[in-house]
């Protein structure tokens, strides 16, 4: 069983059943999800540094930039679902 994305949930949420606390709480959620994650990548980073093992760092690094990136895509998404609520 795969996850939804929050898009999807952003979108049956907000513009199907127009329920914003509901958004707000799944907003809140993933947003908890992803700073943990980002954090968990960083203390990779952090005891590859300690342990000498550039290459471990270099992985979690390339996953934390990747991350990042598909971080910033993903917000844009969201942000067009919500003006486009708005803007209607």
């Amino acid at each position: 069983m795969s996850r939804r994305k929050i898009t999807e949930d952003i979108h049956l949420l907000w513009q199907r059943h127009d329920n914003a606390e509901a958004t707000i709480e799944k907003l809140q959620e993933w947003t908890t999800d992803r700073r943990d994650y980002f954090l968990s990548k960083l203390d990779w980073m952090e005891k590859s540094i300690d342990s000498g093992n550039h290459e471990a760092y270099r992985i979690a690094f390339n996953q934390l930039k990747l991350a990042i990136e598909n971080q910033k895509n993903t917000l844009d998404k969201v942000h067009d679902l919500l003006i486009y609520e708005v803007e209607k």
